[in-house]
């Protein structure tokens, strides 16, 4: 199952620090040729749309539109591990499970290159009665993934493409616990609420989870667990800006966890828009929230909800934000502020993770440029990029250039972080894209002098 290994000979090393500037601009001008990397860098596809996956005895087409990206270490090794990608789809298989899923298969860096070791294995969700649309997630201290649905089902016909006769359109929405060793769903978690959900982060305290909201309106959650790594059971809130109550303790009957969203707006929870990924850097957590051309929260600022300060929103409920941002949630203060705001250069952030360069924090961020392009791409700004963004200086500079008509998600690194691990999701079909189907790629040197 190798994979060929590629060099992107088009950016010169230079010397000087203006030079490498210059070399970073024309990184993010690349046009001619819709793929982009450092010259330093290579990489290997790992898996793809056209590879075919292990179920029982049978190889059969793999799911597409790979989301999340979790690499788990075989003891601690930066060059050997195991690798979860979700599958962000919505499709009926009566092979492969209904809506969404997820592959699990072991890589090695043998010399040079990444290569799969064995076969792609399908994560089977038939315990927990299929899932849609998987998205993001996060391995946990115990173990485990915690992956995440982002759709929230109204009704039968919004599944109906699915098999309704076995499932309801209340089976969906949920967080979802994956045992990777097994390859099995373990439990859809109800005590976490049922909504649009993007992102998981776990704490190191083994009670704690931060869940985004990718939706229109969103809101922030935090989960605390009643016992050490058993996410059942426990206390769920919702965030808010007040200076007396910063988290909103949420009912956790069963009709109030189905429609929480609307009861964190009622209890005056914060209004966000598209919460999408998150990293916690020194106690702060940081979550880049994408925005939206076009809002309207009259009916939610009527029932009480409360947008971020931000917005400087009074009487004017319908306002544009067309570029998003990143937000820094101080974790011991429970303040929250805006660390960047999009611009047309810096459109859109969406998946984000961290690293330390030589005892500097940086984040790592990828741009998902939203619904119709309205001039977000120019000359200077083509398509999705990836941005490495100092957290001291807050100074940014352009790593990686998305395929045309794709996003960059999945990002995560190796112990070492000479390894980064990302998703190309759903490229265009057109024959300069070197990447023409949703893939998961290993790259080496995208981080210099780490």
């Amino acid at each position: 199952m190798k994979k060929p290994l590629y060099f992107i000979p088009f950016l010169v090393i230079l010397i000087t620090l203006s030079c490498q500037q210059k070399a970073q601009r024309k990184l993010a001008e690349v046009q001619d040729n819709t793929f982009g990397l450092p010259i330093q860098s290579t990489y290997n596809v790992l898996f793809d749309e056209n590879d075919s996956i292990s179920v029982g005895l049978k190889l059969v087409p793999t799911k597409g539109n790979h989301d999340m990206t979790v690499y788990i270490p075989i003891n601690g090794s930066s060059t050997h591990g195991y690798l979860v990608v979700s599958h962000e789809v919505f499709t009926k298989d009566s092979i492969l499970g209904d809506g969404g899923g997820a592959t699990f298969f072991e890589v090695q860096k043998q010399g040079e290159n990444w290569n799969v070791i064995g076969q792609y294995k399908n994560i089977d969700f038939s315990p927990v009665k299929h899932t849609v649309y998987n998205c993001g997630g996060k391995l946990t201290p115990k173990g485990t993934i915690l992956m995440a649905e982002e759709y929230f089902p109204q009704s039968n016909s919004a599944i109906s493409t699915l098999d309704t006769i076995n499932n309801q359109y209340q089976d969906f929405g949920w967080v979802v616990e994956v045992d990777p060793m097994t390859q099995k769903a373990v439990q859809k978690l109800k005590s976490l609420g049922r909504y649009k959900h993007e992102d998981i982060y776990p704490m190191p305290d083994r009670k704690t989870l931060y869940i985004t909201n990718d939706d229109d309106p969103s809101f922030l959650f935090k989960f605390i667990a009643d016992t050490l790594d058993v996410y059942t059971k426990g206390k769920l809130y919702a965030f808010s800006e007040s200076d007396t109550v910063p988290w909103v303790l949420l009912p956790n009957d069963s009709l109030s966890l189905q429609n929480i969203g609307e009861v964190a707006n009622q209890l005056k929870a914060t209004i966000f828009i598209r919460h999408e990924w998150m990293t916690v850097v020194n106690n702060v957590l940081y979550i880049t929230e994408t925005g939206k051309d076009e809002i309207n929260w009259q009916k939610q600022m009527k029932l009480g909800g409360q947008p971020a300060s931000y917005f400087k929103l009074k009487k004017d409920s319908t306002f544009k934000d067309p570029y998003g941002r990143i937000l820094a949630l101080d974790l011991k203060t429970n303040k929250i502020k805006v660390l960047l705001e999009g611009m047309p250069e810096f459109a859109n952030p969406d998946c984000i993770t961290s690293l330390i360069i030589k005892g500097t924090p940086y984040l790592v961020v990828a741009e998902d440029i939203i619904g119709k392009d309205k001039k977000r791409s120019n000359k200077k700004h083509w398509g999705n990029q990836l941005w490495l963004i100092n957290l001291t200086t807050l100074e940014k500079k352009v790593i990686m250039q998305a395929p045309k008509g794709s996003e960059l998600t999945g990002i995560v690194f190796t112990p070492d972080r000479k390894t980064m691990f990302v998703n190309i999701q759903h490229p265009a079909d057109k024959k300069e894209n070197p990447i023409r189907v949703s893939s998961t790629l290993a790259i080496q040197g995208i981080i210099e002098d780490n």
